[in-house]
């Protein structure tokens, strides 16, 4: 009987220390990705690509950041449709719908950026380090080559277990990211850092446009 509880013992024992190692290394993969998106979404001059498909159409989504001025492109199957342009200094928007060449004007900012980088933001974005750890414990996390790009693989364990994240393994940026409702799929590409130009984060030229304004 002695010689039974101590190999169970034993083989208790192997089990949790696996589980440690394996939350220990989770926990390293989430804090240096945390670190990564703090630094870049921190600086004066980012920019970033995504592709939404909700299954019925796919949009493209750029966005530039420089000294407190953004610029959101939006594409539609090909064709830029809208452009959004804001100075977080003057509270001053620009909305501009090219399929209209109309224009508003107030003072409202768009949640676009929000919206696609939400399953990124929610995961990594001003964390401490006991919500770290919580992350870690609470995802699984193994690695698959996407698109030829050798990538952490993060799958939740509860809460909505079909939403995955796939990261670059070498720069800790996000390549994809399958989210639960309507079976959207983002891909993100061309990260960039320092990089965006004045020019990138100018102010519309709003000749031929109908402009409107509102608060």
């Amino acid at each position: 009987m002695k010689r039974i509880l101590k190999i169970v013992g034993v083989i208790i024992f192997i089990l949790l220390l696996i589980a440690l190692v394996y939350f220990i290394r989770n926990f390293v993969i989430i804090n240096s990705l945390a670190e990564t998106y703090d630094t870049f979404f921190s600086s004066n001059n980012y920019a970033y690509i995504t592709t939404v498909d909700n299954g019925a159409e796919v949009s493209t989504f750029k966005y530039y950041y420089k000294d407190g001025k953004n610029v959101e492109i939006w594409g539609r199957e090909g064709k830029v449709v809208r452009e959004i342009w804001y100075d977080i200094n003057t509270q001053e928007r620009v909305l501009c719908n090219l399929n209209e060449l109309t224009a508003n004007v107030g003072n409202t900012q768009d949640t676009a950026m929000i919206f696609t980088t939400d399953g990124i933001y929610s995961l990594l974005k001003d964390k401490s380090i006991l919500e770290k750890m919580r992350i870690s414990f609470m995802h699984f996390i193994n690695t698959e080559t996407i698109n030829g790009e050798k990538c952490y693989v993060l799958k939740p364990l509860y809460g909505v277990t079909s939403n995955t994240y796939y990261f670059n393994k070498e720069t800790k940026f996000a390549v994809k990211c399958h989210m639960s409702f309507g079976a959207t799929k983002i891909d993100f590409k061309e990260w960039k850092l320092d990089e965006v130009t004045d020019e990138d984060v100018s102010k519309p030229d709003l000749t031929n446009y109908t402009v409107t304004y509102s608060k």
